[in-house]
C-alpha cells in the first residue's frame, strides 16, 4: 500500500517528493542537513558558500553554480569590509556593511541551506531520470507492456487515467504506468529527475506550457519549449500529453 504523500517510480517503488522532511527519512540524513545547516551559523557566514558548492558538484544545475557563486562573492565582500573596520576608525560605514553582510549570510544562509541539503526523490539520480540498475530483459518488457496498457488508458478512458495518477508520479498512487510521465501537468521536480531535462529545460517547459495551455506532441514540445532536433527522441516513449 502507497504511503500518504509517496509515489511509485517506473519500477514500482515508493518516492517520496523532494521538499521537506520525507515520512521514514533516516536520522542519519536529518542530522547531516542539520550539521550543513549550521556552517553558515558557526562561521559567521564566511563559509555560506560551501554547502552550495557541495550541491552545485552534484547536481550541476545553472541555478545550483550561480547560488555557490553568490554566497561566495558576498563572503568575500565580508572578509574585505571586516578587515577596514579598524583603519578607519569604529564608526565607519564598513563597520556597518560588515554587520549587515554577517547577518545576511548567517540567517538567510542558514534557511537556504536547510532547503537545499533537504532529502532528494529516492530513486532518480542527481543528472536526472530513474537512477537504478539497467532492466534485465523480463523486466524492459514488463516495463513496456504496463507503458503500453497504461498509454491505453490515457487514450481512451481520460478519467480513469486521472483516477489512477497515470503519468503523474508527484501524486500518491498504487497504479504502475511504468514510468510514464505527463509533460502537461508534472511538476518542476519531475521533469528535471524524471526526463533527465535540465534546469533550463525544465523552465522553458513550464514557461511554453503556461503560454500554450498544453502540449499534444513532442514536436510541439520542442518548437515551443524550444529543445534541438531530436532532443527528445531518447525519452519519448516515456512522455504522454494529458
Amino acid at each position: 500500500m502507497t504511503q500518504p504523500g509517496y509515489t511509485h517510480d517506473s519500477r514500482h517503488r515508493q518516492v517520496p517528493p523532494p521538499d521537506g522532511d520525507q515520512p521514514g527519512a533516516s536520522r542519519s540524513s536529518r542530522a547531516a542537513r542539520l550539521a550543513w545547516t549550521l556552517v553558515p551559523i558557526l562561521s559567521l557566514g564566511v563559509l555560506t558558500f560551501v554547502p552550495f558548492l557541495v550541491v552545485a558538484l552534484r547536481r550541476r544545475g545553472k541555478r545550483d553554480w550561480l547560488h555557490f557563486l553568490g554566497y561566495l562573492l558576498t563572503a568575500v565582500l565580508e572578509l574585505v569590509a571586516g578587515g577596514t573596520v579598524g583603519h578607519y576608525g569604529p564608526h565607519n560605514q564598513w563597520k556597518q556593511s560588515a554587520g549587515v553582510i554577517i547577518i545576511f549570510l548567517t540567517i538567510a544562509g542558514a534557511v537556504h541551506t536547510y532547503t537545499v541539503m533537504g532529502p532528494q526523490p529516492s530513486g532518480f539520480g542527481p543528472a536526472g531520470g530513474l537512477d537504478h540498475e539497467p532492466d534485465t530483459a523480463e523486466q524492459a518488457l514488463a516495463r513496456m507492456e504496463h507503458q503500453r496498457q497504461a498509454r491505453e488508458i490515457a487514450a481512451t478512458n481520460p478519467a480513469l487515467c486521472r483516477e489512477l495518477g497515470i503519468g503523474r508520479p508527484d501524486r500518491p498512487r498504487s497504479y504502475n504506468d511504468g514510468g510514464l510521465i505527463d509533460i502537461n501537468h508534472v511538476p518542476r521536480w519531475v521533469l528535471t529527475r524524471g526526463l533527465g531535462f535540465t534546469e533550463e529545460e525544465a523552465d522553458r517547459v513550464l514557461e511554453a506550457r503556461a503560454q500554450v495551455g498544453r502540449f499534444s506532441s513532442t514536436a510541439e514540445v520542442t518548437t515551443f519549449a524550444p529543445f534541438a532536433p531530436g532532443r527528445l527522441e531518447p525519452i519519448q516513449d516515456l512522455i504522454i500529453f494529458g
